[in-house]
Order: structure tokens, then C-alpha cells, then sequence
């Protein structure tokens, strides 16, 4: 979507109206309640594409492989934080963001952390 407009501190209630309408003027397709279940989506799928890749890698040595030498997660709809909390095994990153894991994918965390390749 890109930046629209930005305002200067301090500004007034007035100030903050204008700009958020002159980001969505009458017509724009649009709304804050299509904007919210966008990004409510994008949460979702970087939520299960974190569990896949920890699910491929617990499955696929190779892929497990790849994390440690980069690249393996290109096809994955992850942002580059996703992306760096699967490799290091940020187990704070990912039950922030993505939630409890299972026995098995904890597992597999604590053993990337073990081995400190990243």
C-alpha cells in the first residue's frame, strides 16, 4: 500500500482526520475493515507456514541441511523475521507470533539451539 502522508508531531485529532482520508477517499476500495482482515490473514499464513517449515524439516533432512546453509525457506510466504526465527530457532519469536508448539516441533527447536550453526 505504501505511505500516503506522514505528520509532524505534535499534531492535532484534525490533522491525524485529514490524512486518514485523504488515504481513503470515498470510493478507495479500501476500508479499514478489509485492511484488518488482510493483515488478520497475513498473520495466519506466516502462523502456518512457520509450522511447515518446522514440519518439512522435521521430515526432510535435506531441507534441514539447507536451513543451516540458507535458502531452503525462499518459497516460503515468510517475512525475513519469520524467516530468521525458523533458522536460529527463536522459540520466544515463534510462540509469540506463532504460538505453542508440539512436543516434537519443541524438540526440534532445542536442538537447533544446541548447535548453534546459524
Amino acid at each position: 500500500m505504501g505511505v500516503m502522508d506522514y505528520l509532524r508531531k505534535p499534531f492535532s485529532d484534525e490533522d491525524l482526520v485529514n490524512a486518514v482520508r485523504k488515504a481513503f477517499p470515498e470510493g478507495n476500495q479500501f476500508t479499514m475493515e478489509k485492511l484488518l482482515a488482510e493483515s488478520e490473514r497475513k498473520v495466519l499464513i506466516q502462523k502456518k507456514e512457520v509450522i511447515r517449515a518446522i514440519e518439512t524439516a522435521l521430515q526432510d533432512s535435506e531441507f534441514n541441511a539447507r536451513l543451516d546453509r540458507g535458502g531452503a525457506l525462499e518459497g516460503y510466504d515468510l517475512t525475513e523475521e519469520a524467516k530468521a526465527a525458523v533458522v536460529t530457532g527463536d522459540l520466544n519469536w515463534i510462540r509469540r507470533h506463532v504460538g505453542q508448539l508440539s512436543e516434537e516441533q519443541l524438540g526440534w527447536i532445542y536442538s537447533r539451539l544446541e548447535r548453534e550453526i546459524y
